[in-house]
């Protein structure tokens, strides 16, 4: 059979499955304690005017110019997420560096990095904190030349 009509079969088949099992799915009672779980809530970024200190990340010493940020609550008291985007006159090499021996000194354990010709990107842990830092190598005629975005998740303290 060609590969093309299998698919068709197979997604005929799972698409008449999926509803036959969702009409088998008794209506709520309102008469009873129904539990209903939301699985995801819609987050809403709050924008960052300026930067917010992050605790337990240090701040970039070089010359940096803010040029964006935002948070989000990520719901349930999980903790919060913050985003910041930041213009920088050293190169993506010296920057990651800078990052790289600023979170270790701070007591974040590096994961895993990933990098490619134009961009690159350090993740670190720290309890249950995350943060990551995504550094692109730009041409400017401002005389910065490295994009930085920085990502952190912070926990709630319970």
């Amino acid at each position: 059979m060609h590969p093309i009509l299998v698919c068709a079969f197979i997604g005929t088949f799972f698409f008449a499955w999926c509803r036959s099992a969702s009409s088998q799915t008794p209506p709520l009672d309102p008469r009873k304690n129904n539990k209903v779980v939301v699985v995801r809530k819609e987050l809403k970024e709050k924008p960052l005017p300026t930067p917010v200190p992050l605790p337990g990340i240090p701040q970039y010493t070089g010359q940096s110019r803010y040029t964006s940020g935002y948070s989000f609550d990520n719901g349930n008291g999980a903790g919060i997420t913050y985003c910041e985007k930041w213009r920088i006159k050293e190169d993506r090499s010296a920057v990651l560096t800078w990052y790289r021996t600023a979170l270790s000194a701070a007591g974040w354990r590096m994961v895993p990095n990933v990098a490619n010709a134009e961009t690159a990107v350090i993740a670190a842990m720290k309890d249950d904190n995350y943060v990551s830092v995504t550094v692109n190598q730009v041409v400017s005629s401002d005389g910065y030349n490295s994009d930085v975005t920085l990502q952190s998740f912070q926990k709630n303290p319970k």
